[in-house]
């Protein structure tokens, strides 16, 4: 296994892994220009935006990263946030040479800590079996990424999932000493595999999360109060990204109404609850078009929904848009909806992204009361909360917002005003910045 750097001009290619040697042949007392951090990541460049403007405003304070992701997707179309990191990534293959010569130097070098790091992680994880079965399949990636951070001297390491990332991350520490971070987001890697996460929290120098009751939850794992410790800093979004078109009440609403939802096409979006509340609505003479941007395993799924209810002509997957087509349809919506569940074992959304930028953007939101969401959504103040799961609450919450115009203006303007308040992109990279700063930068003067 070894990561590659995706090929590009020889004037900006950063040293990739067939530089290793090279890199090594520095001296021990040679000055290294700035602080290196290594970014452990699920996917390049399937990553949430948000990640994606962390590393590049880590990049622009002058900070060295390095982006090693364990999946390698698809580089067509990419949005430009992502085209920006390329010249950081490092991909990876699972069966490599370097792989072999990886496992064989810490066998050689430091067997006890190998064995130990690998033992820790196996005996820890119980449930469920496909989690165990992924575990086992990344230990040759997290072996080799210990290798390549011992090789290329980083300072710290953050991993950008509690889960997956975070494990790599915390064996890489048993193996080099380098210390790691971790940021914990939602039910895909915080509630439905929490086996480890008590050894994580005590082995890294700190940790982030972007929902208030994620840290409680992180609290009753730990035994204790995790202040100074686990850090909520929201995601945020750009403001000068998404212009706010005010709560103007000439601002008519003309069928058919607009409907739009952002997502992943996963289950716990609830997406096919609002698919069957289009045909609610339907059926009471409202017309009305309802698109769903993203992409994602239950495509499928959420396509037999739409016909099972007969809304073929007013619900569209939308699939995956560039960021220009999708700001496009946040300035046409008339009403966002964000219909997420939390399933049995876990799954959940935390504080989606997508939610603030339609506040942003001056959309009035339709939320369910789980998960994140109830943090910024607040009913009939930011946005109207219905139960999760309900078709028939969403159906009736949305047609209050097409016949209330004051009601949409009071929410649209209280919406837009929390968000900069508490979700500046800008502001709140700072706070992350600072705890950086702090407990690593300084650590590791230029």
């Amino acid at each position: 296994m070894m990561f590659r750097p995706i090929p590009l001009p020889e004037a900006t290619r950063r040293a990739s892994c067939d530089d290793v040697n090279a890199m090594t042949n520095e001296t021990p007392n040679q000055a290294r220009p700035k602080t290196k951090l290594a970014y452990i990541e699920m996917d390049f460049p399937y990553i949430t935006t948000f990640m994606a403007a962390e590393m590049l405003r880590m990049k622009q304070k002058g900070v060295e990263i390095i982006i090693l992701p364990i999946n390698r997707r698809s580089l067509k179309n990419i949005q430009a946030v992502y085209a920006r990191l390329i010249d950081s990534v490092h991909f990876s293959s699972f069966l490599d040479l370097r792989t072999i010569k990886a496992w064989a130097y810490y066998l050689s070098h430091k067997p006890r800590h190998l064995v130990a790091a690998i033992g820790e992680v196996l005996l820890s994880i119980r449930r469920p079996l496909k989690y165990v079965l992924q575990t086992w399949a990344i230990l040759p990636m997290a072996v080799y990424c210990a290798w390549f951070v011992e090789r290329n001297r980083v300072d710290h390491v953050h991993a950008n999932w509690a889960h997956y990332p975070a494990t790599i991350a915390m064996i890489i520490k048993r193996l080099t000493g380098v210390p790691f971070s971790f940021s914990s987001h939602a039910g895909a890697d915080l509630f439905r595999n929490p086996d480890l996460l008590e050894r994580k929290l005590e082995s890294a120098s700190f940790s982030f999360t972007c929902v208030q009751s994620n840290k409680q939850f992180l609290e009753q794992i730990a035994g204790h109060a995790l202040d100074g410790q686990v850090h909520v800093v929201y995601h945020g979004v750009d403001l000068g990204r998404f212009e706010y078109r005010g709560e103007d009440p000439t601002r008519i609403m003309a069928p058919p109404y607009r409907f739009l939802s952002v997502g992943n096409l996963h289950r716990p979006k609830g997406f096919q609850y609002m698919i069957a509340a289009c045909r609610a609505l339907k059926a009471q003479g409202i017309p009305f078009v309802y698109h769903i941007v993203g992409s994602g395993y239950d495509r499928l799924f959420l396509e037999q929904k739409i016909r099972d209810a007969g809304v073929q002509d007013c619900a569209h997957l939308q699939g995956q848009l560039l960021h220009p087509d999708l700001l496009k349809l946040y300035q046409a919506a008339d009403v966002f909806i964000m219909p997420s569940i939390v399933l049995n074992n876990g799954g959940r959304d935390g504080i989606p992204n997508v939610v603030i930028e339609a506040m942003a953007t001056g959309i009035p939101v339709v939320g369910s009361n789980a998960a994140g969401i109830p943090e910024v959504v607040k009913n009939r103040s930011t946005g109207l909360l219905v139960p999760p799961g309900d078709p028939e609450a969403l159906a009736t919450a949305i047609r209050g917002l097409l016949d209330n115009t004051a009601l949409r203006i009071k929410i649209v303007s209280n919406a837009r005003r929390l968000v900069e308040t508490s979700f500046d992109q800008d502001r709140n990279f700072e706070i992350l910045y600072r705890v950086f700063q702090q407990k690593v930068f300084d650590a590791h003067p230029n």
